[in-house]
């Protein structure tokens, strides 16, 4: 018996050896076929959950709410939130539906999306439609949000573009501000283009945002030099505003590109949001 099997064993070890081996055996055999290509990588979103997620919390105000309330809603995005102008909202109002309308990367550690929510208002049977640009920005230890959303009108007036540039004069500050500030206060109030021509350049396309929002004051100002030679300067402005319909005061921030022409004159040539 032992016999035999050492002969049926020798027998399968002259076959296998003719054919190469077990793994040209194992080739006799058809297998699955193998994907010639990785699995593709999840589209990324990091800024767009998170602008959503803040989105909410920015728009979701509720009647009668204090300054140290306001803080604490937004104290995980905005960590050093102050806000030195608050007004109680006279209403209350919560995000019933919140989609993302457009991302803008500028790069790949910033963002700017464009948030577009359904709003329920106390008192109110209708909803309203509001739209934010949401400022993100990724970091080594993650995303978060880099400075105050706006709240955008009904058409887009363009992006800005980014640029480095140094700061003003101390000097000019003082005959600048004022000028912005004033141009600031038309500006989201004034019904048509025509009604900023006296502050704007000639060949300038700026249109009015038609009081959508109501100015209250320039918290934070600071002004750049983008071309000395063409005394060309951009000022980056933290607004406050009044929401018309809560009562309720937000920041907002505006770039605003004007130049100074050969008789001393501040003109406006762009507005700019984000």
């Amino acid at each position: 018996m032992i016999r035999k099997l050492s002969n049926k064993l020798i027998w399968i070890l002259v076959i296998l050896a003719a054919l190469g081996g077990v793994g040209q055996i194992m080739n006799l055999f058809p297998r699955g076929e193998e994907s010639s290509s990785l699995a593709a990588e999840p589209i990324s979103n990091w800024d767009t959950t998170l602008a959503q997620r803040f989105s909410r919390e920015w728009l979701t105000l509720s009647k009668d709410m204090t300054l140290e309330q306001r803080k604490k809603q937004l104290k995980r995005f905005f960590p050093d939130f102050e806000m030195k102008d608050w007004v109680q909202p006279s209403k209350s109002q919560t995000v019933k539906e919140i989609y993302v309308l457009e991302v803008n990367r500028k790069s790949d550690q910033y963002s700017v999306v464009t948030i577009d929510a359904w709003c329920e208002i106390s008192d109110s049977p209708d909803l309203r439609h509001i739209s934010l640009n949401v400022p993100v920005r990724r970091t080594d230890t993650g995303a978060l949000i880099d400075g105050e959303p706006v709240i955008l009108p009904p058409y887009d007036t363009g992006k800005r573009s980014d640029r480095n540039a140094k700061e003003v004069t101390p000097e000019m500050y003082e005959t600048a501000d004022p000028f912005i500030a004033s141009f600031m206060s038309n500006y989201l109030s004034a019904k048509k283009a025509a009604d900023l021509s006296n502050m704007v350049s000639n060949n300038a396309d700026v249109e009015p945002m038609g009081n959508f929002v109501e100015y209250q004051k320039i918290a934070k100002s600071k002004i750049y030099v983008l071309d000395e030679k063409q005394n060309q300067y951009e000022a980056v402005l933290t607004v406050i505003v009044k929401d018309p319909v809560t009562l309720s005061l937000f920041p907002q921030q505006f770039m605003v590109d004007f130049n100074r022409n050969e008789n001393g004159k501040y003109e406006i040539y762009k507005v700019w949001r984000h």
